[in-house]
Formats: structure tokens, sequence, C-alpha cells
């Protein structure tokens, strides 16, 4: 009876009414799809990461994270490839040799990350060979002292396909040595820096030029089918092989994983803080239709109507103007966001900035299901606190008062 009696009571002025309930609507969208939009770059650099960069897992030499110097070499790397490789959920892994030097050519030099790759394995591990421009291959020909290099770096060196980069570096010995290499590709990914600092070329030319034997690993890079598996797959190994630094990817890259968690916490933040202004927006409609209804609600408490009663439904009748706006704006919200999914939204005005920092000038807005049904509790409960100041006002008539008021 209450329920029927404040849905009523709510279209009675429906031009206010529909002005509640457009306001709570147009801010949930906004709110929600910036949300979305947020958690989309936060979702898109973690997986650009992982593909292109890091990989879900990395295991070293612990005395290599700490000189970055090639000979600090992983023990019985084979062995433990082997190992891991026959673990369910290990989708790639490659063995890599990376050295620190100078790539330079007639125009320019600049200090590069050189890593020596299996072009195979590499290509089940990370997706940069998928980044390449047309022109280009990732090492297919199999050709001697073939390099692959970030747009970037090619732009700073004025390089382009079939150019010659010369590479310094330290061998074996501590002997300063060089090497002549033919560019076969040019990648772009979201993050310029990893183009303008990595180069990439095959391990046995880079063990010949340095000295090393030419299955000399001083890094593994892991890739799993689902990425929640990198912290206790790592955490297993880490057991089995002490002796080793075995890092997921949260470790690796400690700065996207607070991204991660801390775009989670923003999200509701961001959405409360909305909430919390549409709450007194509700309260200053609510307290005005108290006032409409003086007369009325003096004769229902004169009738025998009860404060309890009059409370509930004025009550009622905040939450059900919140939960109307919520519900409509959830809907919108969510078609809006499966639509941008599927499409992205083009941000390459400012692409060169967002690339800068790791993110794609792409963004696909996403958000979980959980999240509407929280924000669902969320609106219900502003609903509640809108309606405690105008059903206190509403009880405190005196219904003798009441009845007489014009």
């Amino acid at each position: 009876m209450i329920i029927q009696i404040a849905w009523r009571n709510i279209w009675r002025n429906k031009l206010r009414s529909s002005v509640v309930i457009i306001a709570v609507t147009l801010g949930l969208i906004g709110g929600i799809f910036s949300d979305a939009l947020m958690m989309g770059m936060s979702t898109t650099r973690v997986e650009s990461a992982i593909n292109n960069e890091i990989s879900d897992i990395q295991i070293h030499n612990p005395a290599f994270l700490e000189n970055s110097e090639a000979q600090f070499i992983v023990p019985k790397a084979d062995e433990i490839i082997a190992y891991i490789s026959s673990l369910p959920n290990v989708e790639g892994i490659s063995s890599r040799f990376k050295i620190i030097g100078m790539a330079s050519t007639s125009e320019s030099g600049v200090g590069a990350n050189i890593v020596g790759i299996d072009p195979v394995e590499e290509m089940k591990t990370t997706k940069v060979y998928t980044k390449l421009d047309s022109l280009s291959n990732f090492f297919e020909a199999n050709k001697k002292n073939s390099i692959v290099i970030g747009q970037k770096l090619a732009e700073k060196l004025k390089v382009k396909i079939r150019s010659k980069i010369v590479l310094t570096f330290q061998d074996k010995d501590g002997h300063l040595v060089g090497g002549a290499f033919r560019v076969v590709g040019i990648f772009k990914t979201s993050n310029s820096m990893f183009d303008e600092g990595n180069v990439f070329v095959q391990r046995k030319d880079l063990a010949r030029l340095s000295g090393y034997n030419a299955t000399a690993t001083n890094e593994i890079a892991i890739r799993l089918n689902n990425h929640d598996l990198a912290h206790p797959l790592a955490i297993e190994l880490s057991e089995k092989y002490s002796n080793l630094s075995i890092r997921p990817w949260k470790e690796i890259s400690p700065d996207m994983a607070m991204m991660t968690d801390f775009m989670g916490q923003v999200m509701y933040i961001f959405l409360i803080i909305i909430l919390l202004a549409l709450g007194f927006g509700i309260v200053n409609t609510m307290l005005m239709v108290v006032l409409e209804r003086v007369k009325e609600l003096g004769m229902l408490m004169a009738i025998g109507m009860n404060k309890a009663k009059v409370f509930l439904m004025i009550m009622v009748e905040t939450i059900m103007l919140s939960l109307t706006g919520g519900f409509i704006g959830m809907i919108i919200s969510a078609i809006l966001v499966a639509y941008y999914n599927t499409v992205g939204i083009n941000l390459t005005s400012v692409a060169k900035g967002m690339e800068t920092f790791g993110f794609s000038a792409w963004v696909y807005p996403e958000i979980e299901v959980s999240f509407y049904i929280v924000l669902s509790i969320l609106v219900i409960l502003t609903g509640i606190f809108s309606s405690i100041y105008p059903a206190r006002k509403a009880i405190k008539l005196n219904p003798a008062d009441a009845v007489r008021t014009d």
C-alpha cells in the first residue's frame, strides 16, 4: 500500500520528478562512463606491457638485476625452460640474452638495451612481431646480423628498412666490440620509451660477437594464458629455484600494479562524490515536496496514519525516485560501455603524450558486472540518507496546525 501511494505521489508533479530523475541519470552516466574509461586505459596499459614488454613472469640471476651485466647468466636455463614448458597454463617461454650497448649510425647514436632472442620462442611469448610496419619482418629470412628496432629509435637514428646500424658493447672479456646489423623490421608499440630503448637481434649473432656460448641466457620470459596466475606460479617456481630471482609482472612493474589497484579505488570514490552531490539535490526536492504537502500530511496524521508510516512513505518516495534515475542511468551506461568497448575511442589527437607514458591512443572502456551491483546498493543508500531530513520534517508537523495551512 505504502509503495503504491509513494509511486503515485512521485508523479503528482511530473516536471519536478522528471528533473530529479534526469539529474540522477546523467550524473550516473557521466560517473560510470568516466570510470569505465579510466579502467579501460589501465587494462589496455597492463595488457600492452605484458604482451610487448615484460611478459607475465621473468627469471634472472639475482646479480643480473643488481648490475645488468651480461655475465650473470641463468644456470641450467635449458632444464628450467623444459620444466616450465611442461606446466599447465604456460603459453610460451623465451630465453633471452641481454646486453646494454650503443646503437649508432652516421647520423646519431643512442644507448640501447640489446636483446638477443630466438624468434620462434619470442613469437610465442610477446607480440612485438604483430607491431611491425608493412615492409618489415621478424627475422623470417633468418639472415645473419639482422635487427628489429622501434619506430621511435628509427626516427632518432634516421634509418629505415635495409639501413645499417652499428651495435657497440662489451664482450665476455670486457673488451669493446661492435657489429654492423641490417634493419629488417621496425615496430611501434603504445610505449614510445620502450620503442626507443630496445632493439632485438638473434641470440646466436649476439653470442658470437660477445664471445658467450650460443645458449647463454640471462633472462627467461614466461607467458601465461591468465595474468592472474602469474603471482602463484612465481611463488611455486621460487620455492623450486630458490637461487634465482623469479618475479611476476606486478613485481617487475610495480607502477602498473599500483595503477590497477588505485583505479579500482578511484572508481568508487568518484561515484560516491557524484552520488553525494546528487543526494543534496534530492534532499532539496523532497523537502519542497514535504512543504507543499503540509496540509495533506496533516490530514493523513489526523485520520490515523501514524508517524512511522508517514516517515516510511517519504523515505520510499525518495528511494524510488533515486532508483528510477539510477536504473535508467545504469542501463544507458551499460549500453554505451558495451558499444565503445567494441569500437574503441580514438584519442590520436593526444597520442604522442599518451605514448610517452605507455598508454595506447585507442581506449576501450570496460567495467565489471560487480561494479553495477555495488552501485545499486550505493544508489539505495543515497536514497535512504537523502530521505531522512525531509521525512523527519514531515513527522514533526502538528496535525492540528497542518490542516489549517493554506
